[in-house]
């Protein structure tokens, strides 16, 4: 790290050029764990209030990743997840528990996709225990919950949040979307 140099003086413009360096660092990390298909989870067939449900949460989790902030990107990730699986609901007719947990919600959109093969079905349990694991880490790291004492969440654990709700709103969107027999 440039800022550990004990016998040089930094100047503004080094010290600019480091933070700069580390913003695009993260900024990479953040694309890899998100993956550049971000936009594809704003479908067509979404209204406009679907759209911005999931639009938000997609933005903030951007924005906390690229930022160097990984409590709040892990309740972000919590709340694409939620938002996602609700507005598949909605889509299906189905209402949406507005105080259910997200395990209960991914269950929920989960059974309105209708998995067709066992390998959908063996995905899907995969990606509920990601769920309530996503949770989990949400309820004891993530940002939204007042604490005494400040947990800490590392970089490489908001990326593993981001990458697991990505994986859920990408599975129960292609699933509700599969034209049905």
């Amino acid at each position: 790290d440039i800022q550990r140099v004990g016998d040089y003086r930094l100047t503004p413009t080094g010290r600019d050029e480091a933070a700069r360096l580390r913003r695009e660092e993260r900024e990479l990390a953040t694309d890899v764990a998100l993956g550049l298909g971000l936009p594809e989870l704003l479908r067509p067939w979404m209204t406009e209030g679907q759209r911005r449900a999931i639009a938000d949460p997609l933005r903030a989790l951007r924005l906390a990743l690229d930022e160097g902030h990984p409590s709040s990107a892990v309740g972000a990730a919590k709340d694409l997840a939620e938002a996602t699986c609700k507005v598949v609901l909605e889509g299906a007719g189905q209402p949406a528990s507005l105080s259910g947990s997200l395990p209960s919600l991914f269950k929920q959109a989960f059974a309105v996709v209708e998995p067709t093969a066992e390998l959908d079905a063996s995905l899907g349990r995969s990606l509920g225990a990601a769920a309530q694991a996503l949770a989990e880490m949400r309820n004891t790291a993530g940002a939204g919950h007042g604490r005494a004492a400040a947990i800490e969440v590392l970089d490489r654990h908001a990326r593993l949040a981001a990458s697991a709700a990505c994986a859920i709103a990408c599975f129960v969107l292609d699933g509700h979307e599969r034209p049905r027999s």
